[in-house]
């Protein structure tokens, strides 16, 4: 009886190729970023600060204590005053009585604050929404109809996005004079609502596009006429362009006019008041509160 025996067959294992190893990256720890994101929000936020409670000192310390807070307080002090029972005493005269509220006031009622400030809203306000309800309209027409020429009238609109203000200044004054239009509320909303014109066409026209042309027809199945379908269909549904084109011009108007009207004040102010420093910081601090009240919810978020 014979007896084969099996021939194992010889077999290698494949090593894989070595990946060359990527270049090392230098990785910076969250407490070096948070320190280097903390120090520019401090450089960021104390200037604002500095300039809320400069406004509530008076004259004599603006320049005395540049840096320090307009109160005096101290916890010795005021344990001491606890002690001898005198505490709420204490806090009023060193935390409420220091500070010059007058400075306000006398900004508001003495430099005619009131009126630039009520100009401001009304220029804000009026010009953000003829510009949000005139570009819905000629973007809805632009994105939904077909005529000719709708290219070129919505590249023409386009062109303006790419005229810088500093080239316009000139031509638009002369065109303001001739018009009659000069130092006046009119013609500065005229003049806000032609440079936001543009974008919000841009912004507008692309949200219009998005939207399904079957709930159009359907309104015109339903008997609604053109301004119908627009109205209760179609500018609801483009409710998410109309929050943004309306927050970019509320920022760039807002911003703007409130700069411009207060500034002529605040020259006047300085023309008036050379050594008066809290009545210059005031009116600068009531200017920069919109900003403040705008973008706290989102530090908040």
């Amino acid at each position: 009886m014979t007896t084969t025996a099996a021939q194992s067959t010889p077999f290698t294992i494949a090593t894989p190729a070595r990946r060359p190893r990527p270049a090392r990256r230098i990785a910076l720890s969250k407490p070096v970023i948070y320190l280097m994101l903390l120090s520019y929000a401090v450089m960021v936020v104390y200037p604002m600060f500095w300039l809320s409670y400069t406004s509530l000192k008076p004259s004599s310390e603006v320049f005395m204590k540049p840096l320090s807070l307009p109160v005096h307080f101290s916890w010795h002090a005021a344990k001491e005053a606890r002690n001898e029972g005198h505490l709420k005493t204490y806090l009023h005269d060193n935390l409420i009585a220091p500070l010059e509220w007058s400075n306000f006031s006398r900004a508001w009622v003495d430099g005619r604050f009131g009126q630039y400030f009520f100009n401001s809203v009304l220029i804000t306000s009026t010009t953000v929404v003829a510009t949000v309800f005139l570009a819905a309209m000629s973007a809805y027409a632009l994105a939904r109809f077909a005529f000719p020429g709708s290219r070129s009238i919505y590249f023409y609109f386009l062109g303006g996005l790419m005229i810088p203000l500093q080239l316009a200044i000139v031509p638009l004054f002369f065109e303001l004079k001739s018009m009659n239009l000069l130092d006046s509320l009119f013609g500065l909303f005229l003049v806000y609502v032609g440079f936001g014109f543009p974008f919000s066409i841009f912004i507008l026209t692309g949200f219009f596009r998005s939207l399904p042309s079957s709930l159009h027809e359907s309104a015109l199945l339903d008997g609604a006429n053109e301004f119908k379908a627009f109205w209760h269909v179609m500018l609801p549904l483009a409710r998410p362009g109309l929050v943004t084109v309306g927050s970019f011009c509320f920022l760039a108007i807002g911003t703007n006019s409130s700069s411009r009207s207060f500034a002529s004040r605040v020259r006047a102010q300085r023309a008036c008041a050379r050594s008066r420093w809290e009545l210059r910081t005031s009116p600068s601090s009531l200017n920069i509160e919109p900003t403040w009240a705008w973008h706290s919810p989102a530090w908040c978020s």
